[in-house]
């Protein structure tokens, strides 16, 4: 499935690019934005630039502007991405009440970058100027009083000024008398549409969560026997981690590993997040069918060999990562690198280290392309027996069609 939203750079005095503004859009055909659901609209930008793609790739190692609702600052959804990259954009829309304040004031201690959106200075926006790092003017239609007001001030508080919505020379020109640092708008570049690719989470696996997430008796292994199900969200929470754990200090082999790292709290954020996306309903994608397949195949002849279900779980998950990442393309290494996975699955993967991962990838893939001497060749080789292995094939089978049965 893809998803779009329109990236339009900012730039600084000297004409460098040093953040993108990250705006919805609900096709690939540039048109001014139309949707009245700013949460969903949000979330949607955030699930498709963060977690539904290659944020390196869609930022080019820059800052990103996201807009922010009143719903997204009270439930402190940057906390779930990176203060790096993230800059919080609060909309005009949005009032000062001392709620808002202190949420803006908590995502502050955290270190998190704030801008305000098309501000204009009046006795009910002044309060924002507070927790404000960047302040954006619109010199495009906003008058010549206002915006002479709001830079003065801004000037006073030594509050950053982007100037937006430029068209021409000029505007740039009297935008840097006032003392604008950055620019946007058409004079330099038009919003470009980028498309992000990504299996989109199966709405049974989120109404699953829903209906256990908020129970105080829910426990992490619960929530990843979910989770691990459906290759969409998978790959999702291993970009939240990666994007909550810049260190990369413990390698991930599990869902529940990945769970317990970023803790129940946030867990439930991001679950709904997720949730806010629009969730495919109709057939589920044949990557995220073949992806489960894979996972139970791989766990299930990891358990013949080794019997231990704990350390076949990094097994699941190497199945559900070959599916969703192509392994042929010049890029994958990259991808995997970026992900916090274990180095077994990643050397598995990319097929640098011929041991019992690789092993048990490859006879899974074999027996999906009927590929019988590379069998023969594992069943000798651990001493597992073929009517054994083409049962379990069977069971997984029969397994991957039930689930898709309940979506």
């Amino acid at each position: 499935m893809e998803s779009y939203f329109a990236r339009q750079p900012i730039f600084d005095l000297w004409d460098n690019t040093v953040a993108y503004e990250l705006l919805y859009r609900k096709t690939p055909v540039p048109a001014p934005y139309s949707e009245n659901d700013g949460d969903m609209s949000t979330a949607e930008v955030i699930n498709s630039s963060f977690f539904g793609g290659e944020p390196e790739f869609m930022f080019d190692g820059k800052r990103a502007f996201v807009n922010f609702t009143e719903n997204h600052l009270l439930s402190k959804t940057a906390l779930l991405l990176p203060k790096d990259t993230l800059v919080i954009e609060i909309l005009e829309t949005v009032e000062a009440t001392d709620e808002i304040l202190q949420a803006c004031r908590d995502l502050k201690e955290q270190e998190y970058t704030i801008a305000l959106d098309d501000y204009e200075l009046n006795d009910g926006t002044e309060p924002f100027l507070e927790i404000a790092d960047i302040v954006k003017i619109d010199f495009l239609n906003s008058s010549k009083e206002v915006i002479e007001k709001t830079a003065k001030i801004c000037r006073e508080k030594k509050i950053k000024i982007l100037a937006e919505k430029l068209e021409t020379k000029e505007m740039v020109e009297y935008a840097k008398s006032l003392g604008a640092v950055y620019f946007q708008g058409f004079y330099y570049e038009r919003p470009l549409i980028v498309t992000a690719q990504g299996c989109t989470p199966m709405a049974q696996t989120f109404f699953r969560l829903m209906g256990i997430i908020h129970d105080d008796k829910v426990d992490f292994k619960e929530i990843s026997e979910i989770i691990e199900q459906d290759a969409a969200m998978t790959l999702k929470l291993l970009r939240l981690v990666n994007a909550l754990r810049m260190d990369n200090a413990e390698q991930i082999s599990s869902v529940m590993q990945a769970v317990q790292l970023i803790g129940l709290r946030r867990t439930r954020e991001w679950v709904h997040l997720m949730g806010l996306q629009r969730i495919k309903t109709d057939a589920p994608d044949e990557t995220i069918t073949r992806a489960f397949f894979r996972a139970k195949f791989c766990e299930s002849l990891a358990m013949r060999i080794i019997r231990r279900k704990k350390e076949s779980k990094e097994y699941y998950l190497m199945g559900l990562m070959s599916a969703i990442i192509d392994l042929k393309s010049k890029d994958s290494n990259a991808i995997m690198n970026k992900l916090s996975i274990s180095d077994n699955i990643k050397a598995a993967l990319s097929g640098e280290n011929q041991g019992m991962f690789y092993d048990v990838l490859n006879v899974v893939v074999s027996y999906e392309k009927a590929e019988w001497e590379v069998v023969d060749h594992f069943n000798a080789t651990y001493g597992t027996d073929e009517n054994v292995l083409a049962n379990d094939y069977v069971e997984c089978i029969k397994a991957t069609e039930e689930l898709m049965k309940m979506v």
